[in-house]
């Protein structure tokens, strides 16, 4: 326990899945995570499970496939905590209805690209 105390880590992706579980085990290792995605309401209610079991998080509105956002979200959660320790790159979007790469559009083969390989750079 408390391996990550004092550290400030920042989590994409972590309104749903399995960005939630890695939250919340670095809350109770420690960290101050920063809950990040398109989601508001989704992410404060996982800041809200994570205080409630005695760790701490804040959230932060990002998209993957918006640049700017990025980097609002890195500069302010510096500005905010002094330092960012941790980055968890974990948001994806996934279209695959049932794994069928066929059924998949070029533009849905565009966002998936843009968010899982380009978002992550």
């Amino acid at each position: 326990m408390n391996r990550l105390n004092g550290k400030i880590a920042i989590v994409t992706g972590s309104t749903s899945g399995i960005g939630i579980g890695i939250a919340r085990l670095f809350a109770a290792e420690g960290a101050t995570v920063v809950i990040c995605g398109r989601r508001k309401e989704k992410g404060q209610a996982v800041v809200d499970r994570i205080k409630a079991e005695g760790g701490n998080a804040s959230y932060h509105f990002m998209d993957m496939n918006d640049i700017n956002s990025i980097r609002q979200l890195i500069d302010e959660t510096a500005e905010k905590y002094g330092k960012i320790d941790i980055l968890v790159n974990n948001a994806a979007n996934v279209a695959l209805k049932d794994g069928r790469v066929d059924e998949l559009t070029l533009e849905m083969w565009d966002n998936i690209f843009q968010s899982d390989m380009l978002g992550t750079f």
